[in-house]
């Protein structure tokens, strides 16, 4: 769970910088996919309420909106965790940027029910879609090996 908010935090002050070029990076999958690949349901479940309400801080959305879409990704890999439960890093990023994407669609869509009529605001998230789908393989790399190393020091 540290890691996870280090992951929002750092989420919020790469957005923050990236501000004045008008690009938002959504890497909510990276979030999700550790917790359901390597975490037992108890566990990742409790992770995904507290990791979507804590995201949820970072957006002009309504609370329980990120924990909403954070537990049915949750829910997906879960259901076929034994399918990927050989998953390397590697292999559980390339998952991340599928989930990543999925989910960022689902953003697109919840937010921007009034503004589907503006072709500005298409442009505009799509192009955030593409640039956080290009970011989230790396970030997820690291992000996983910061997961096994928290989770390696809270077990000794």
């Amino acid at each position: 769970m540290v890691s996870n908010g280090v992951l929002i935090g750092l989420n919020g002050v790469v957005n923050s910088g990236l501000s004045g070029l008008a690009v938002y990076l959504y890497w909510g999958g990276a979030l999700v996919v550790y917790s359901g690949l390597y975490l037992n349901v108890f566990q990742g479940l409790l992770c995904m309420a507290l990791t979507g309400y804590f995201f949820d801080a970072l957006l002009p959305v309504t609370s329980g909106q990120s924990l909403v879409l954070f537990a049915v990704g949750y829910g997906l890999l879960a259901a076929f965790r034994n399918v990927f439960q050989k998953c390397n890093f590697f292999q559980a990023a390339c998952l991340a940027v599928v989930l990543n994407a999925l989910l960022g669609i689902a953003q697109i869509f919840l937010l921007g029910q009034p503004h589907w009529h503006a072709c500005g605001y298409w442009t505009r998230t799509v192009g955030d879609l593409i640039f956080s789908t290009l970011t989230i393989f790396p970030v997820a790399l690291w992000f996983f090996e910061l997961q096994s190393w928290f989770l390696k020091k809270a077990s000794q």
